[in-house]
């Protein structure tokens, strides 16, 4: 199904965007359940962030086989290797490179674990449904 890398598969009937908005959207509705800042909805969120969520959806439908842990240690020695370090606030400072989730996987607040789970089980599952559907 997949030959390399650069290439996935997602089926014609649900694209890369809408999986995208959907797992946004879950994301926010975890935020918003844990008292969290407020995030934008999908088409009011800046480019920047959209186009995160994108690659991680890529990420996801890329190398199905990984587990959050492995996939948020690959951000996290990605992110070292840029020369980003850990911001005690909880925020996104792109100009300091400072993140708050510059930890180790098990270190990271409970509610930003269960947003990977959510994360990948949304894309997995999504691309699960619409492969049956394309069966039919």
């Amino acid at each position: 199904m997949r030959s390399n890398k650069d290439s996935y598969y997602c089926p014609p009937s649900i694209s890369i965007l809408r999986i995208s908005r959907i797992c946004y959207e879950a994301e926010r509705g975890i935020s918003y359940a844990c008292d969290e800042p407020f995030q934008p909805k999908w088409e009011d969120a800046p480019a920047l962030v959209r186009k995160r969520v994108i690659k991680r959806v890529l990420r996801a439908i890329i190398e199905p086989h990984l587990s959050c842990r492995a996939m948020h240690d690959r951000w996290l020695n990605r992110k070292l290797r840029e020369g980003w370090s850990y911001n005690s606030h909880n925020i996104i400072d792109d100009t300091n490179k400072k993140h708050p989730h510059i930890l180790p996987f098990e270190s990271l607040p409970a509610e930003v674990q269960v947003k990977y789970h959510v994360f990948y089980t949304v894309v997995h599952g999504l691309v699960s449904v619409m492969e049956k559907q394309k069966k039919r």
